[in-house]
C-alpha cells in the first residue's frame, strides 16, 4: 500500500531528447543509423520529444558515435576530397561543441544502448 514516488519521472511529462551522431543499433561494428533518425523514431514513438537545438528545454542528450574527421591527408589534393574533409571538420566540431555544451549545462549524456535499455529493447549480444 505504500505509494512510490520519483521527484525526476512524471509520466504525463513528455521529455526532450536531442540525438547527436552517427548510431550502430545491432553492434556490428558499423553505424548503420546516420545522424540517429532511427534512434530519433524509437524517441518519438516511446513518447519522447526530439529537438533539433540544445538548450534549457533539453532533458536528455543521446550521443552516438561522433561524426569522423577527414581520412588520409594525401587524397586531399583533389577539390571533392576538400570539400569532404572540410564537410567533415565542421560536423566533428559542432559535435563536440555540443557535447561539451551538454557538459556545462549539466545536461545527462546518454549512450545508444543505455537509451535502448531505457525503452526496454533488447540489442543483439556479441558473440
Amino acid at each position: 500500500g505504500d505509494l512510490i514516488g520519483n521527484p525526476v519521472f512524471d509520466r504525463s511529462r513528455k521529455y526532450n531528447f536531442l540525438v547527436a551522431g552517427d548510431f550502430d543499433l545491432d553492434l556490428d561494428g558499423v553505424a548503420e543509423d546516420r545522424g540517429g533518425e532511427q534512434v530519433a523514431h524509437l524517441i518519438s514513438g516511446a513518447g519522447g520529444n526530439v529537438v533539433k537545438k540544445l538548450d534549457t528545454q533539453t532533458d536528455f542528450v543521446v550521443l552516438g558515435i561522433a561524426p569522423p574527421l577527414s581520412g588520409e591527408q594525401a587524397k586531399l589534393d583533389n577539390p571533392v576530397d576538400q570539400e569532404r574533409a572540410s564537410r567533415r571538420q565542421i560536423a566533428r566540431k559542432a559535435f563536440d561543441d555540443m557535447v561539451q555544451e551538454a557538459k556545462a549545462m549539466s545536461i545527462p549524456m546518454l549512450s545508444g544502448n543505455q537509451l535502448m535499455r531505457f525503452l526496454g529493447i533488447v540489442g543483439p549480444t556479441h558473440k
